[in-house]
């Protein structure tokens, strides 16, 4: 898997396939709220229970009350000027970073509603990149 691209991190959530259907997939995961639709990979076919893990790059994550993907609870924020590192935890202990060029007042140990801003990369259970395009 692509984790060593990129600073910082993707961060990588474990799901499974619970319905397919017209171009699109939904997708479950213990770090979801409930379960999530996303474009069905280019070229290839994932059944109802495939196991896919979703590889979610800092800067695509951002703050959402009102559609709320994932809860998660803040370890750390790192200050960097213009922008800000948010260190958390999902609920089934998954770490998360969020990027963050709004200034922001989230302390440690804050639960904060967080959404996908665009869709994540997939990757199969031998951690081989299925598209997107």
């Amino acid at each position: 898997m692509a984790d060593f691209i990129g600073n910082p991190r993707m961060s990588f959530l474990d799901a499974t396939v619970v319905s397919v259907a017209d171009g699109s997939i939904r997708i479950a995961s213990p770090a979801f709220a409930t379960p999530q639709t996303l474009p069905a990979p280019a070229g290839r076919t994932l059944g109802e229970g495939s196991s896919v893990t979703l590889g979610v790059r800092p800067e695509a994550l951002r703050i959402d009350p009102a559609n709320p993907a994932i809860s998660a609870k803040v370890e750390i924020t790192e200050n960097l000027g213009g922008s800000t590192l948010i260190h958390a935890r999902t609920v089934d202990g998954r770490a998360l970073t969020m990027a963050s060029t709004e200034r922001t007042a989230i302390r440690e140990g804050d639960v904060i509603p967080l959404a996908m801003g665009s869709a994540p990369h997939l990757f199969d259970e031998a951690g081989r990149r299925l598209s997107n395009a």
